[in-house]
């Protein structure tokens, strides 16, 4: 794939999850009128230069700004001081994946352990544990009916947290590990 092609895929990526993410803040939002592509180009050729997922990015940015205010503008997405700012944070970020999910792992075990049945346990809302570990604590456990329900929204995980694909890559569906990289 050239290089301008890329980039554009790239920018459309990037563009895709911020109106998404920004759908779920204002559900009023569904697409941007006009965005400036002379921002969004350079935030995502920087992305590239970096090899930072769009979604995984947009995700960060939108974790980061709404715990100072409840809205995001394209101008943080965009900006090169938050990507540089992610790109430092990245090993940290991964780490922190890894633990959450071995303490999802710990949950589980320990809650079973107490006589619970694993379906209960992975259709609880009141058990924080994330939905890409929920499917794939029922895939791995050939659960394919309960594994069916939850498919969705660990999908719509993967694509905003790539790195879980990485960690659970081992209990999870092959095409659930593929996950694309925009700069592969």
């Amino acid at each position: 794939m050239d290089n301008e092609r890329k980039l554009e895929l790239f920018t459309k990526r990037l563009i895709e999850a911020y109106v998404h993410l920004r759908h779920k803040l204002k559900p009023s939002y569904t697409r941007m009128t006009k965005p400036n592509y002379l921002l969004w180009n350079r935030a995502a050729d920087e992305l590239i230069h970096y090899g930072i997922d769009p979604y995984q990015y947009v995700q960060w940015v939108f974790d980061t700004v709404t715990c100072y205010r409840p809205d995001v503008y394209d101008r943080e997405v965009t900006s090169i001081k938050f990507i540089h700012a992610y790109n430092k944070q990245l090993p940290e970020i991964e780490d922190r994946i890894e633990l959450e999910v071995e303490l999802h792992a710990k949950k589980i075990k320990t809650l079973l352990n107490t006589g619970e049945k694993l379906e209960s346990i992975l259709t609880n809302e009141l058990y924080e544990l994330s939905p890409v570990v929920r499917f794939a604590t029922a895939w791995s456990e050939g659960l394919k009916e309960l594994a069916d329900q939850l498919r969705p929204a660990a999908e719509e995980m993967l694509m905003f947290r790539p790195f879980y694909a990485k960690v659970l890559k081992d209990w999870l569906p092959k095409e659930m590990t593929n996950v694309i990289h925009p700069t592969d």
